[in-house]
């Protein structure tokens, strides 16, 4: 896969987290891999939860941030990052998914990322 990440200064990302999301993909060339995080956030996403807990992420708005999953850079760079609000990395994630090329989103079942 040649893929892309986009994220921010403050994140943390486990030392083993390139190769992991990469050998997620390899096998079928799945053009969108995310993994679990840990979310620094009280309440992130709505849920009821302290900060720092355990965010298990799912391809769906509240659910994911731009930092867990890479997708296909040719797909990253036809859709753009329009959306400049706090809910950028969601509508990012949903326009990927919106240009209907997406058969298959594999999730890595592991905490490789930390938000902050």
């Amino acid at each position: 896969m040649n893929g892309s990440l986009l994220t921010n200064g403050d994140n943390y990302y486990c030392p083993i987290f390139i190769e992991t999301m990469l050998a997620a993909a390899a096998p079928l060339d799945v053009p969108v891999v995310m993994c679990d995080m840990i979310h620094s956030h009280e309440n992130a996403g709505c849920r009821r939860q302290p900060a720092y807990s355990f965010f298990e992420t799912r391809p769906e708005r509240r659910s994911i941030d731009i930092g867990c999953f890479i997708a296909r850079t040719e797909l990253a760079k036809r859709v753009g990052f329009r959306d400049k609000t706090h809910d950028g990395d969601a509508t990012y994630f949903e326009d990927v998914l919106a240009l209907g090329e997406i058969k298959q989103v594999r999730k890595v079942s592991q905490v490789l990322f930390v938000h902050n």
